[in-house]
């Protein structure tokens, strides 16, 4: 039992520590892999991705984004008649034991009008809304992509 204690004190450690990484409150929800694309200063847009794993026996759904440096929209990049266009969209379904990836090309939510310029290595606060789980704050690193 001591074992056991120790590993599951060391996952929450880790996973506390690790700024990619959030729960919701229930823990159904989790995030990974985040990052904010590193734009030079004067470009004050720019997107942020990441993988949401629904761990849930139900379908859930990312309905909203926000951020203390910026105003934020959830979009979706969608190809017609040969012209790539990103759209705002309500929200993304995350359905029930899957991962969704936020990624360049499809999914991912926007950053527009940043206040300050983002260099690389800073960690961005971005609390996603869950339809079922609630919110998630995270810390988003910027890197060069």
């Amino acid at each position: 039992m001591k074992v056991l204690s120790r590993v599951i004190f060391a996952a929450i450690i880790t996973t506390s520590l690790h700024p990619t990484t959030g729960l919701a409150k229930d823990s159904s929800i989790s995030i990974s892999k985040s990052w904010v694309r590193y734009k030079p200063a004067g470009i004050k847009i720019t997107g942020a991705f990441m993988d949401i794993t629904n761990k849930s026996k139900t379908n859930d759904a990312l309905i909203s984004a926000s951020s203390p440096i910026a105003t934020v929209e959830i979009h979706k990049t969608t190809m017609l008649k040969g012209i790539m266009r990103m759209d705002q969209i309500d929200s993304i379904t995350i359905p029930k034991g899957k991962t969704v990836s936020l990624k360049p090309g499809s999914y991912h939510i926007m950053l527009i009008n940043i206040k300050k310029p983002l260099k690389i290595g800073d960690k961005v606060d971005v609390k996603l809304k869950f339809k079922k789980a609630g919110s998630i704050a995270i810390k988003v690193p910027v890197v060069k992509k």
